[in-house]
């Protein structure tokens, strides 16, 4: 991590020059970075001061500078901040403009339009969002970051939506962070590339079956809401078998790497739930009238990897939140086609879940380990007391 005792080394390294204890470095497009550690302060320039908080240029109406929305990255109180220097230096070093870059964009998030503030945005030539930066500091709080990413989207995952109805999609996601080796930087960075989906683009719907007891036909297994709990899959066990009228039509079964979601339930906190089917059912299991099912387009996205992106709290809000901020009681295929995803590359798509499996796979050991050990001690105790 590059704290403020490494942080002159590393402007001496780059090349800044040093006077008074105020390092500076100016760039062919005619921008300048000014790290003065007497006063603790960072300043870049030019700055355009036309763009206030959540405002951003256009085409337009491009910026003259640097757009600064809020300030909190231009002095010492954070080593974040140090990361933030470094990443702006390496940018200019590469040609990119003061104009093209926004510090701490303001997004509005919420029915309350509450600011939501990034950390860098870069813009292309034609200022439509071309990359979106999170720095992060070496080691724990950058990894932390990116299992965050990985299992609910993280920071900026939080930031896109907001980002995409204020300027437009951006197709590319940054975590940045950096060090020092006492010559020379080393960078850390994910970089994910995707584009935004309407998920009713990328996936087929169909309502479940309803029955009735009294029911005379074919004997089928089927998923129900019971079944949902907390389960990432179906206790296939554990799966109850019905009576239909007649015999199960083909579109109404289910098949591997079908996801199911709870339509409606008594349970707030069921609707909006989904499932993944991990394998082929034995015998023919359908989804009962409580639920959806959502079949993937599979040359867009990996179904177990829609899974975990679709159970985010993100992903929950858009289902569960109606306009005016009240609770959304029942879903239905309307809703969830309009239901806005970013969907990476396949290849940063198997990345990301392969990193995810081995974080389930560590909680499912560790719940066997709890479970071994409540088993454990309620037999000393049963023992003892005998």
């Amino acid at each position: 991590m590059i704290t403020v005792n490494e942080l002159r080394s590393v402007l001496y390294s780059f090349g800044f020059k040093e006077k008074e204890d105020r390092f500076t470095n100016t760039y062919t497009t005619d921008a300048s970075i000014e790290v003065d550690f007497r006063k603790k302060t960072i300043t870049y320039a030019p700055v355009d001061e036309d763009f206030k908080e959540g405002v951003f240029p256009t085409k337009e109406k491009p910026s003259k500078g640097f757009v600064i929305h809020r300030d909190t990255t231009l002095n010492f109180s954070a080593n974040e901040n140090f990361v933030c220097v470094i990443c702006v230096h390496l940018l200019l070093k590469k040609g990119y403009e003061a104009k093209h870059i926004i510090f701490e964009p303001a997004f509005k998030v919420g029915h309350v339009n509450k600011p939501s503030y990034g950390d860098i945005l870069i813009l292309d030539k034609e200022y439509s969002p071309l990359v979106l930066i999170e720095n992060k500091t070496f080691g724990t709080e950058f990894s932390k970051e990116w299992n965050l990413m990985q299992k609910d989207g993280g920071q900026l995952f939080s930031y896109l939506g907001p980002l995409v109805n204020e300027m437009g999609l951006c197709e590319n996601l940054a975590l940045f962070a950096v060090d020092f080796d006492d010559k020379d930087i080393i960078r850390k960075s994910h970089i994910i590339k995707g584009k935004k989906y309407k998920l009713g683009l990328i996936a087929q719907f169909k309502n479940g079956l309803n029955y009735k007891k009294t029911n005379i036909g074919e004997a089928i297994s089927i998923v129900g809401v019971a079944d949902f709990k907390n389960n990432k899959s179906p206790v296939w066990k554990e799966i109850e078998k019905i009576i239909i009228n007649g015999e199960i039509k083909d579109d109404y079964l289910l098949h591997k790497n079908d996801l199911l979601t709870v339509r409606s339930n008594g349970s707030q906190e069921l609707v909006g739930r989904f499932m993944y089917i991990d394998q082929e059912p034995q015998e023919k299991t359908s989804f009962s009238g409580f639920s959806i099912r959502v079949r993937p387009d599979y040359k867009i996205v990996n179904s177990e990897f829609l899974y975990y992106l679709l159970s985010s709290s993100d992903i929950r809000k858009q289902l569960t939140t109606g306009s005016n901020g009240s609770n959304i009681k029942s879903l239905n295929q309307t809703l969830l086609s309009k239901v806005e995803i970013y969907i990476p590359s396949m290849k940063e798509q198997m990345e990301i879940l392969a990193e995810l499996l081995v974080i389930e796979n560590k909680i499912v050991e560790a719940r066997k380990i709890v479970e071994t050990a409540v088993e454990r001690k309620k037999e000393i105790i049963e023992k003892e007391l005998i």
